[in-house]
């Protein structure tokens, strides 16, 4: 795997193949973050997910795909009607 971490403004990604590398990763960024001293809170965040919502995304491990929510309106749309 070439990536491992993505990080957008407060949103912060970690994966990798295994629980037990997902957390020596994790551990990793936290410590390179409170070195620089910029702290989490922890309880904010979700650890071990198989499933995530990124932006207006849901990732999971086989794919990317746009949060359905997102899109309800448009898959709930009424269809057209002809007005005379």
């Amino acid at each position: 795997m070439d990536t491992e971490l993505i990080v957008y403004l407060n949103n912060i990604l970690i994966f990798d193949n295994t629980v037990k590398e997902v957390r020596e990763r994790t551990r990793k960024y936290l410590i390179k973050l409170h070195n620089i001293e910029f702290y989490c809170k922890l309880f904010k965040y979700l650890f071990e997910v198989k499933e995530v919502p990124f932006l207006d995304f849901i990732v999971n491990k086989n794919r990317l795909y746009i949060n359905p929510v997102r899109i309800e309106t448009i898959v709930n749309w009424s269809k057209f009607k002809i007005l005379k």
